[in-house]
């Protein structure tokens, strides 16, 4: 059956007749105990490693398939090959759908999908961590550490589910008081379409907590990757779009300021960009998304 084409029916006596497959062990071990002596076939799906069919069996006492019941076969044939791809098709969307929210995972940005009674439908990695370092509250309802800044976060997500473009807020981090910034944004209703598909129902609010440090907390290996830098020059480029001087980035790293002002020429060339203002707006946006390990060395 593996070499036969897609659909086409095929009846166990074509291939082998009833008397010859009697002699056979494969009968014996597994036909006779089931009482099988004739078998419709059909090839439904093949792939390079995978495979699936359709088979029908009798009895020796039934007989085989007559003419008619043939006919009825191979008339089932194409439904039963939509009804595999359909399936094929579906696990594959399931396998896009993990694949979306993968994405979203691997966002430095906090994302977070609220509903029309504000309660969290989804949180990726993010600001599941933001939750657990105690800076945003997920559970039971959104909102922030700081009584403060909580009822400003509450009045952007009610104008957003009252149909509002939505706002946005700055909230400082309670450990070290830098600014975290979070977006406030209605869904759309062609995007309640999509992220319904995507298996989140009700979705109604979405929300960014963008945290800067999570930008500047890259591998190395992703921006010696992204612009062919060596690991020395990607230390500097790092560190030199955080905003401080040379003299600071040199005490930090460890190096003399002229061999560091020696790397960040070269940043420069490999980067096309000729100012540290320059380059931390392209460090910021390869943060955006973190590929691989995001525990790898910094």
């Amino acid at each position: 059956m593996e070499n036969k084409p897609i659909g086409r029916l095929v009846i166990s006596d074509e291939a082998i007749p009833l008397a010859e497959l009697r002699s056979t062990t494969f009968y014996d071990e597994v036909l006779r105990p089931q009482e099988v002596g004739h078998n419709g076939m059909i090839a439904l799906a093949a792939r390079e490693d995978f495979r699936a069919a359709f088979n029908i069996c009798r009895s020796v006492r039934r007989g085989p398939f007559d003419a008619d019941e043939q006919r009825v076969l191979q008339w089932l044939s194409p439904h039963l090959c939509r009804s595999v791809t359909l399936g094929f098709r579906i696990d594959g969307y399931l396998a896009m759908q993990q694949a979306a929210f993968d994405v979203l995972d691997r966002l430095a940005d906090g994302v977070i999908v609220l509903d029309r009674k504000a309660r969290v439908l989804f949180a990726n990695s993010t600001a599941r961590r933001m939750a657990e370092e105690g800076t945003l509250r997920l559970q039971p309802s959104i909102g922030t550490y700081s009584p403060a800044h909580s009822p400003r976060l509450n009045e952007l997500i009610r104008a957003a589910l009252q149909g509002a473009a939505g706002g946005t807020m700055s909230l400082p981090h309670d450990l070290d008081g830098r600014l975290l910034t979070i977006l406030v944004s209605s869904i759309r209703g062609k995007d309640l379409g999509r992220l319904s598909d995507a298996g989140v129902k009700d979705a109604a609010v979405l929300l960014f907590a963008i945290d800067p440090a999570n930008r500047r907390s890259i591998p190395l290996r992703q921006i010696m990757d992204a612009y062919g830098l060596t690991h020395a020059e990607a230390r500097v480029a790092l560190a030199a779009s955080s905003g401080n001087t040379i003299i600071e980035n040199a005490q930090s790293l460890g190096l003399s300021p002229n061999t560091v002002k020696t790397h960040l020429r070269g940043v420069f060339a490999k980067t096309a960009t000729g100012r540290q203002a320059e380059l931390a707006s392209l460090i910021t946006a390869i943060g955006g998304v973190r590929i691989g390990d995001t525990d790898s060395e910094h």
